[in-house]
């Protein structure tokens, strides 16, 4: 789980000066990450079709046949984060953009630290946001909500782009993003998982599928470091993907692929950004302030 992403999480943090005279100043992080509800609608400046872009529904068709060559195995261990579904209420606390501006919505303590905490949600009948920085200012004390991440306490957000909300090099896509520590697998790199294969789950969409183990690594969290990998599970808090054991001590096994035809489906579908921008080359995995 994610501080881009990230994202922060319950295991994986996401990612995440002011003065009378001028705004606060929000520590940037390059747009694009996602996260949906399920069954519901785009964000209202996103337009609705029929069907997602093809890439996508490529991606979301899971059946990319197993890889005919492989790395040496990676032992890795991972955590999930997801997209909340929450509704707004009268006395809640604002979401505010870089700028202070309030966005629309006030959430109640815990939905908005826990916001912060995935970097994306979804509120009701009004969009879907995701994290946009921190400032030096408390906007919510998080503190007795999730005493470890101290920095969400200074999230601010912004009007997602994705259907399922923005990675670090692009859009989410469930059960493939992956956020990596890419001193130690690349963004974009594909991650093949012979555990995930063969099993079961539910798309945002409601839509049953069956894991092939293909996973794309386009997203980045606090707290990712090393052999630690976070799996987007789209709106499921609960991951139904058995590699997801929340334990250090329980990895699994996992390869580096050159499976092009794999690569370009899931880069285009994740909207992947290849050229890295000025901020990204100032770090190689999780620029975000830690708690």
């Amino acid at each position: 789980m994610r501080i881009v992403k990230r994202r922060w999480s319950i295991f994986a943090v996401p990612l995440f000066a002011c003065t009378a005279a001028k705004p606060p100043t929000v520590a940037a992080r390059p747009p694009g990450e996602v996260s949906p509800g399920i069954r519901l609608a785009p964000p209202p400046h996103i337009p609705q079709v029929a069907s997602p872009r093809p890439a996508l529904e490529l991606a979301l068709r899971f059946d990319f046949a197993p890889p005919l060559e492989t790395s040496d195995p990676l032992s890795l261990w991972a955590t999930n984060y997801f997209v909340p579904e929450v509704h707004s209420v009268a006395d809640g606390h604002d979401l505010r953009d870089a700028d202070g501006t309030p966005l629309g919505p006030k959430l109640s303590t815990y939905d908005w630290c826990n916001a912060a905490l995935q970097g994306t949600v979804r509120v009701v009948d009004v969009g879907l946001f995701n994290y946009a920085g921190v400032t030096d200012e408390v906007e919510v004390d998080c503190v007795e909500v999730f005493p470890a991440f101290k920095a969400i306490s200074r999230t601010r957000f912004r009007v997602a782009d994705g259907p399922y909300g923005d990675s670090a090099r692009g859009i989410l896509v469930p059960f493939r993003t992956i956020a990596v520590d890419s001193a130690r697998i690349p963004y974009g790199s594909v991650l093949f998982v012979p555990e995930a294969i063969g099993e079961a789950f539910v798309l945002p969409s409601g839509d049953q599928r069956v894991h092939d183990g293909f996973f794309f690594a386009s997203d980045r969290g606090g707290a990712i470091k090393d052999t630690h990998i976070d799996v987007f599970t789209g709106n499921q808090k609960q991951s139904p993907l058995s590699l997801v054991r929340n334990k250090k001590t329980e990895p699994f096994e996992a390869f580096l692929v050159d499976d092009q035809h794999a690569r370009r489906v899931l880069a285009a579908a994740h909207l992947f950004r290849e050229v890295r921008t000025p901020a990204d080359a100032a770090d190689t995995s999780a620029p975000e302030q830690l708690p």
